[in-house]
């Protein structure tokens, strides 16, 4: 899709998309530590290892795609679509977690922190080489 066409949505809908993909690169990467973790000899050792890899790559993918799509506050947008993903996150995780207060309160501020660099990369103005 051209980036033209993002540019006639509304920034809550483009929080709701980038939100989506997010949620969308989070099961793809699921699948591929799934494959990962299929081919090793002990297939459960690492299935919570592999869990938080794949959300804190999917926020810091999260806040890059935000902020990569956005016209004006591209930061901010950024950070919106990670805080949107997190709470999806958060939702599930109250169903189905069996961890810890404390464990679930570092995820959440790492993956605020990866979202905060993902978007912070996405914002960056690129300078073009003069020829």
């Amino acid at each position: 899709m051209p980036k033209r066409n993002f540019d006639k949505l509304t920034t809550p809908i483009r929080i709701s998309i980038t939100a989506g993909a997010g949620v969308l690169f989070a099961l793809i990467c699921n699948l591929f530590f799934a494959l990962i973790a299929y081919m090793s000899s002990d297939p459960a050792a690492n299935l919570t290892l592999y869990g938080e890899i794949c959300l804190l790559l999917s926020m810091l993918f999260c806040g890059f795609f935000g902020a990569k799509i956005e016209n004006e506050q591209k930061f901010v947008c950024g950070m919106a679509s990670g805080s949107a993903m997190l709470a999806i996150v958060i939702m599930f995780a109250l169903f189905f977690s069996s961890g810890g207060f404390v464990k679930a309160l570092i995820l959440s501020v790492l993956s605020i922190f990866l979202c905060a660099v993902g978007a912070a990369v996405g914002s960056r103005k690129v300078k073009r080489k003069r020829r």
